[in-house]
């Protein structure tokens, strides 16, 4: 996959959003409305993650420079790398 397939589009907005008016009400039980309104943060989330799984597999190899691990390391952080 390219790195623009883990976009939220226009089409996954409003294929998973809820649109209310002010008149609108709920008809659903608890759990459904929980469920219509929570698709479109899981969408986000399923997205965002995948992103860093792509990012972690494809990139973090080749973005830090070795110099600057020894760097960060020699104040403290932790290369969880190896």
């Amino acid at each position: 996959m390219a790195i623009t397939d883990y976009k939220v589009t226009n089409s996954d907005i409003s294929n998973t959003s809820v649109e209310t008016s002010a008149n609108d009400t709920l008809i659903g039980t608890a759990q459904e409305n929980k469920r219509t309104f929570d698709k479109l943060p899981r969408r986000i989330i399923e997205r965002y993650n995948a992103l860093v799984d792509f990012l972690e597999v494809n990139l973090a190899d080749n973005i830090i420079d070795p110099e600057v691990i020894e760097l960060y390391e020699s104040i403290g952080f932790i290369n969880t790398t190896e």
